[in-house]
């Protein structure tokens, strides 16, 4: 880090207040006309002032204005200060290229206000004790400058322009997964079994009863002589209505299995390994053919 040493810039700006000649006091000494030595003085005010308030590209401006009116020899001196100053500022914020710029131009200054033989002597003297400092300073910077990697500049990445939705698009309906119809279905084929099975019990009980009547001894006139008339006539009713109802039965059992076997093959088996699932397979044996139910639990 560079460093400026306050109480030798202190001294040094002293020397240069003391140094300062007003406007129109040395008439030899500056070529410029009353006018612009006013101008001048009030520049050199404006540029003190911004320079304490450590403002110095200001001071600088205004330094720089009121030496192209009245190139008075001590004003080399506050340009060298205010440039120098301004150099350290900048190596604080790690701007060290324009720092290096500034600590070149603040020697340059003093370089040149060290020659000028008008100046005066303790001006000159502070002029000459400054630019070693600063030389050193510059070879700092060059070398900070040398070792400095060199920074990478990743260019900006463009991204697409997102383009709101007129409206939200809509969302897919929802599936809704079939039913799990295997129980309802185990329990209507069973149903209907039974009632098939209840059926069919009942027609042969028919057939039975109608086997009864028509194998009873009949007489030289045909009439029934194992069992009388009315009896034989009520038995036919029993077993008729028996026959209906059985077949009846049959029918709705019968319909009532092949519904539930057709629950069971539309429905879906159970996803998760300890889901109950059913299947149902076709099975041909020496005795006939069937259905084979397998389930697991």
């Amino acid at each position: 880090m560079i460093r400026v040493t306050t109480a030798a810039l202190g001294a040094f700006i002293a020397t240069l207040v003391l140094a300062w000649t007003p406007p129109g006091a040395d008439s030899t000494a500056h070529a410029a006309s009353a006018a612009d030595q006013r101008s001048a003085q009030k520049l050199f005010d404006k540029g003190r002032t911004a320079l304490g308030k450590k403002d110095f590209p200001t001071a600088i401006k205004h330094f720089e204005a009121a030496y192209a009116l009245d190139p008075a020899p001590v004003l080399l001196g506050f340009l060298g200060r205010a440039y120098e100053e301004h150099g350290d500022a900048l190596v604080r914020e790690v701007d060290l290229l324009n720092a290096r710029g500034a600590m070149l131009t603040a020697r340059a200054h003093y370089e040149e206000l060290a020659a000028d033989t008008k100046a005066p002597a303790s001006a000159r003297a502070r002029a000459r004790e400054r630019i070693p400092r600063l030389t050193k300073a510059i070879d700092n910077l060059d070398r900070m400058l040398k070792d400095e990697p060199e920074v990478e500049i990743v260019p900006e990445l463009t991204l697409p322009e997102i383009k709101p939705l007129d409206k939200p698009a809509p969302l897919p309906p929802r599936v809704k997964p079939p039913p799990d119809l295997v129980v309802p279905g185990i329990i209507t084929a069973a149903g209907g079994g039974v009632a098939a099975i209840t059926g069919t019990i009942l027609m042969f009980s028919a057939s039975s009863d109608r086997e009864s009547v028509t194998d009873a001894t009949l007489d030289g006139n045909g009439h029934i002589t194992t069992v009388t008339q009315a009896e034989a006539n009520s038995i036919e009713s029993d077993a008729a209505t028996k026959a209906t109802l059985g077949g009846i039965l049959t029918g709705i059992g019968a319909a009532a299995m092949v519904g539930g076997v057709v629950m069971i093959l539309i429905s879906e088996p159970g996803p998760d390994p300890g889901t109950p699932s059913t299947t149902i397979e076709a099975a041909v044996g020496p005795d006939g053919a069937g259905v084979v139910l397998r389930g697991s639990f």
